[in-house]
């Protein structure tokens, strides 16, 4: 009984570690390729802010959401991999949770950019739960 328990409490808290480092992975690969100008680094203002926004390069972005399906996807397929049952649920509390992320992407980049988003909230939600399946069908 303890050890089915510590499974169900770990298997969300480690895939959703493991999918937010490979996501800030993503991240700090995206700041490399593509640096923001040194006078945006720190926006204090609203309209600083907007400006930093406007100024993101789309194939860092883009690069920031690759980082998202894997970290993601990853995420979920350790869950899945820890908890020996219910694999797709925890799968998808790890898509959950790291679609909050989605929720302060929402806030940085409206109404700028909606797409940025938008593809952070499906990309978690998506590949966590694929990530799930594929560990899943892989064990059976």
């Amino acid at each position: 009984m303890g050890e089915v328990w510590f499974r169900n409490v770990s298997a969300p808290i480690v895939g959703t570690v493991l999918g937010a480092a490979i996501f800030f992975l993503g991240g700090l690969v995206s700041t490399r390729l593509y640096p923001p100008p040194p006078e945006l680094l720190d926006p204090q203002t609203p309209e600083a802010n907007a400006l930093r926004v406007a100024s993101a390069d789309t194939n860092g972005l883009l690069i920031v959401l690759v980082g998202c399906v894997i970290g993601g996807f990853l995420g979920g397929a350790i869950a899945a991999s820890v908890a020996k049952t219910r694999k797709a649920l925890f799968s998808c509390i790890v898509g959950i949770l790291l679609s909050s992320w989605a929720v302060y992407a929402f806030y940085v980049f409206y109404p700028q950019r909606l797409w940025f988003p938008i593809g952070v909230l499906v990309g978690f939600a998506v590949s966590s739960f694929l990530g799930g399946l594929s560990n899943s069908r892989l064990r059976k």
